[in-house]
Parts: structure tokens; C-alpha cells; sequence
């Protein structure tokens, strides 16, 4: 098994080329959309995986204290450090236990304010921490591959900060096959059942082979300065049941798996910063003939809100939707492109599609469907009349304030 820092399908990097953040000259703006309106198959807006970094301050705006790990006071800190088959911890204080099985780590702790401190390399490791008060996971320089779970997971119910270590490159990968117990109780390779916020200034690969890359039963929050890059294989990118929010940094997913979502809530999703790009090659997943699950970008079962940022979404895969709520749907700002190339089979592939309210009220909007209209609203979509410039017809919506 390759492990590298992001792993690209071949066929993807033939596909795409960068995309410009924004384009500045009306007159070769006029060009290019005119070229879209008039070929279906042609001269469509690439997008590509971002390697940059994202320079952005949305976490002074939105970010509540309560999910800064810059108000939680460490009093405890436990370097866990992986080397091949085995691991070790240091001294632990009174009120957290260990279990070392070769390179297995299993953490106990009934002490609020400790900070874990995790390094090193194990082809078959896992750390699991069972706590009963929120704390926070530093990953400083690790790589963790398990051979029948999760890499990380936790069955805390409170908040789990997980701080990337400035300058270091962290790789987490779930199990080609699960065990019994953590098929039932564990939802991807890195998991916890409380809340995840995600900070730091390092770089984090999380592959999920069998299930979701990242996941949580609460809610999933990503601040600034971070770098991720997901390869959701099994399952889906980022997982959420409570919510997602991106303050901000570089978040790359590429979803293979049948029926698997870039983003997925069964609550809100909301993008206040950073750059997020989703590339989807995958099907749909077909239980019988009538149940079935398709692919999509940006999948939420309540509401999605773009208030910031640069999201891109590309999908390949047959029916596919690139952002999908089956709520309201809020563009107040930022940059949104999605387009998607799949044929309609099951359903039409829409580059967004909204099963009630649709409101543009400012940034900009890039939607193309190769074989659908593009933009799809069950309920009222309302667009404020003080853009800039639009354009619309059967392939293509377009709308820049």
C-alpha cells in the first residue's frame, strides 16, 4: 500500500489544471462564458486539487471560544510515541491508564486538561482514548495505518481538539477490513463520538479504505491554517451528524467510493473561509433497484450557507450532484464552482440542487452540468438584483456580485 502525502487518481490529474481564484477582465470574462454557452462539452471551467495555502482570518468572526484550543488550559501532557510494532507513553499522572499491545494504545482518563502528544510511524497502530472530559490531540510528525479499524478514534462524548503541529506532515489509514466490535462503533480512521475541531498549522492525510476518512457523531468544525487532504475510499470525506463548518484552510477530498459525499451532514454545513476542493469520480451505490445513494460534493440533510472562502466541486461520476441540501441553500459570498460531467441514469446530475429555499444574495457562482440543467430549486430561488454580471442557459448558470 502506497501512503504518500495525497494520492491522485492518474485519470484526474489528465482531466484537470488549475483554476484561477478569480477573473479580473470583463472582456475576456464575456469570452469565456460565451464559449460555455455555446458548447456543451467544451472549454468547461477545470478544477483541480489546491497545494497552496489559504491566507484568511474567519476565525476571529465565527469562531466560538469554546472551540478554541487556545482557551484549553493543559495541566497534563502524555507523549505518545509510535516505532514499528511497538509504542510507548510516558508517565502517566493518576486518573489516566495505558495499554501498550505491540503498537496498540489504548488511553483511560477520568482527568479534565491533558494533552496528548503524538508522534511516530507503525504500519499496524492504533490510539484509542476513552475519556470523560474534553481534551486535546496533538499529532506531531505520526503515521498510523491499522490493519482492522480506525487509526484514531474515541468514544469520548465531549470535545476533541486535534492540533497539527506546525510544519509536520501526519498520516492517519483506517483498515482494509474492520473487526466486529469496531464495525459497529467506530466510523472511519480518524472517529470520535463528541465534537472535533480541527487547528494547527500542519498538514493531515486521512484515508479511509473502508469507511469515512473523518468522522464524528457531534459536530466537525476545521479553523485556519490547517492543510487536509482526504481520500475517502470507503466511505465519505468528512462526516458529521451535527454539523460542519470550515473557518477556513486547504481542504482537498478525493471520493471514490460508491455513493460516497466531499462533505456530509445530517445537519448544517456552513463555509465561512478557507479553500475546499472535492473531485468525485464515483458511482452511485445501488442496493436494489430501488434504493439508491448517489455521489456528491457537498451533501447536507438540513441547510448549506457559503458566507466565505473558495469552494470547488468536480464530479464525474453518473447522476452525481455537486452541492446538494435537502434544506435551504445560502450563497452570501465567496467563490463557488462546481461542475459536473456524469451522465443522468438514475437522476439528473445537477451541479446544485436544492429540495426547498435557493437564496443568492452575493460572491460568486460558477454551475455547469454537462447533462442537466444546472441549478435546481424544489422550493423559491431568490437571486439579489444587484449583481455584476450573469449568465444563464440550459448548461450553465453564472452570477458574480
Amino acid at each position: 500500500m502506497r501512503h504518500s502525502l495525497f494520492r491522485v487518481p492518474l485519470l484526474l490529474l489528465a482531466l484537470t489544471v488549475s483554476i484561477a481564484s478569480c477573473v479580473k477582465d470583463d472582456s475576456s470574462l464575456d469570452d469565456l462564458l460565451q464559449r460555455y454557452a455555446d458548447d456543451a462539452d467544451q472549454n468547461v471551467k477545470n478544477i483541480s486539487f489546491y497545494y497552496g495555502t489559504s491566507d484568511d482570518d474567519e476565525d476571529d468572526i465565527t469562531l466560538p471560544a469554546s472551540d478554541s484550543v487556545e482557551h484549553f488550559d493543559v495541566l497534563h501532557t502524555i507523549d505518545i510515541v509510535y516505532d514499528g510494532n511497538k509504542a510507548s507513553v510516558s508517565t502517566l499522572p493518576s486518573g489516566v491508564q495505558s495499554i501498550c499491545n505491540g503498537a496498540r494504545v489504548e488511553i483511560t482518563s477520568t482527568l479534565p486538561h491533558v494533552r496528548y502528544i503524538v508522534s511516530g510511524s507503525s504500519s499496524d497502530g492504533q490510539l484509542s482514548i476513552q475519556s470523560v472530559e474534553k481534551f486535546r490531540l496533538d499529532l506531531n510528525g505520526v503515521t498510523l495505518c491499522s490493519t482492522d479499524g480506525p487509526a484514531i478514534y474515541s468514544q469520548c462524548s465531549k470535545k476533541m481538539f486535534v492540533v497539527l503541529a506546525n510544519g509536520t506532515l501526519n498520516t492517519l489509514t483506517d483498515g482494509a477490513v474492520y473487526t466486529p466490535l469496531a464495525e459497529k462503533k467506530m466510523k472511519g480512521a480518524l472517529y470520535t463520538r463528541g465534537n472535533l475541531i480541527i487547528s494547527g498549522g500542519g498538514a493531515l492525510t486521512v484515508t479511509g479504505q473502508t469507511h469515512n476518512a473523518i468522522a464524528t457523531d457531534d459536530y466537525l468544525r476545521v479553523r485556519s491554517g490547517c492543510q487536509l487532504f482526504v481520500n475517502a475510499e470507503g466511505g465519505h470525506g468528512l462526516k458529521a451528524n451535527e454539523g460542519i463548518y470550515i473557518n477556513g484552510s486547504v481542504v482537498n477530498i478525493s471520493v471514490t467510493a460508491s455513493g460516497g459525499k466531499g462533505l456530509n451532514s445530517e445537519s448544517d454545513i456552513v463555509i465561512d473561509g478557507g479553500h475546499t476542493t472535492v473531485i468525485a469520480e464515483a458511482t452511485s451505490l445501488i442496493v436494489e433497484p430501488s434504493d439508491t445513494t448517489h455521489c456528491a460534493g457537498v451533501k447536507s440533510d438540513n441547510h448549506i450557507t457559503v458566507n466565505g472562502g473558495i469552494l470547488n466541486i468536480l464530479c464525474l461520476g453518473d447522476n452525481a450532484k455537486g452541492m446538494k441540501s435537502d434544506g435551504n441553500m445560502t450563497l452570501n459570498g465567496g467563490e463557488v464552482n462546481i461542475v459536473t460531467k456524469g451522465l443522468t441514469l438514475l437522476s439528473k446530475p445537477k451541479a446544485l440542487k436544492c429540495e426547498n429555499n435557493l437564496y443568492i444574495n452575493g460572491g460568486e457562482l460558477y454551475a455547469y452540468a454537462l447533462h442537466a440543467k444546472p441549478v435546481d430549486a424544489d422550493g423559491q430561488m431568490t437571486v439579489q438584483s444587484r449583481y455584476n454580471k450573469m449568465v444563464n442557459t440550459p448548461h450553465l448558470f453564472y452570477i458574480r456580485y
